[in-house]
């Protein structure tokens, strides 16, 4: 459960635990299958599917944490007691806005920010380049550094012909201009992850700007639905 403002975080609150469910579209109408509670409330977090079993990574307990969440959740969708498994996290720091990817039989997490307190008591972003790797037989790998930070971009990464796509994104280059509505917007390219080599690759020509939004397949295409443009501002378009 990822609620984005301060109304859904007040609903959150109130509610007894951190509800879970699955929405899955059936005839015409969508269905709700309730999941687990999460062990406890999370936004901003990033999550994928991996064969039967949902992964989900980071995140923040409220929103005037300063320390993001160093949690790593799991539900196997198969098993007999649905129940929030909580295997070891990864061995970098806690982080939210992060990109998760599947590929075959392992969960990606790329990027993200980790948070401090700063001096005013509010939390300073630094913003992440690392990379990891979690597959049930080996635990957690770390790989190679991604070429810039990707913070917020479309997630999970887009698994292209066995290769995992991070569109846009924000890099941090521009996270102190002003005035934000003059903002020049998100990195316009991809970085492409190969897992067999563990090699980056940057795809340029991208043609929009894009973080805080998810990226879903679908009918055999990556749709990317609004989010922003530049900080603080959304777009209704769909790519």
């Amino acid at each position: 459960m990822l609620p984005a403002s301060t109304a859904e975080w007040s609903q959150l609150r109130s509610l007894p635990d951190a509800e879970g469910f699955r929405l899955m579209w059936r005839g015409g109408s969508i269905d709700s299958t309730p999941l687990p509670s999460l062990p406890k409330p999370c936004a901003n977090a990033c999550g994928a599917l991996v064969g039967r079993t949902i992964y989900i990574a980071g995140g923040i307990e409220t929103p005037t944490s300063t320390t993001a969440l160093h949690t790593f959740w799991s539900p196997d969708l198969d098993a007999t007691e649905q129940r929030w498994r909580e295997p070891p996290a990864w061995p970098g720091p806690g982080r939210m806005l992060a990109v998760a990817g599947a590929a075959t039989d392992a969960f990606y997490l790329f990027s993200g920010v980790s948070l401090t307190a700063g001096p005013d008591g509010k939390a300073q972003r630094s913003y992440l380049r690392d990379a990891y790797r979690y597959t049930r037989s080996r635990g957690w790998e770390t790989l190679a550094d991604l070429p810039r930070a990707a913070v917020a971009a479309p997630s999970p990464a887009s698994n292209i012909q066995g290769k995992l796509h991070i569109f846009s994104g924000d890099d941090g280059a521009n996270v102190t201009f002003t005035p934000v509505i003059d903002h020049p917007g998100f990195p316009r390219n991809t970085l492409i992850h190969d897992p067999k080599h563990d090699a980056w690759s940057i795809q340029k020509g991208l043609p929009f700007s894009r973080a805080t939004v998810p990226a879903v397949e679908w009918r055999s295409q990556i749709i990317i639905p609004n989010g922003e443009v530049r900080p603080r501002l959304r777009t209704p378009e769909v790519w």
